[in-house]
């Protein structure tokens, strides 16, 4: 019984270690690269709002009086 602890602290656990920390390391990529497109897209439409408001300021008007509710 001694044997197999021993098997177990020394081969084993660093084993399922690695592979919990792959998997963690691996996990936090694809959250990263999702949050790095919802952050990109968020960009995109703050220009193009900027943009319109830019350009049409009656829009931005209305948007400042709905913003202010």
């Amino acid at each position: 019984m001694r044997e197999l602890t021993v098997i177990m602290q020394w081969v084993i656990t660093p084993i399922i270690k690695n592979e919990a920390i792959s998997a963690a390391k691996l996990q936090a990529k694809v959250i990263g690269e999702s949050f790095a497109k919802d952050l990109g897209k968020s960009a995109a439409l703050t220009k193009a709002y900027l943009l319109l408001l830019k350009h049409f300021p009656l829009i931005k008007i209305n948007l400042l009086k709905i913003w202010h509710r």
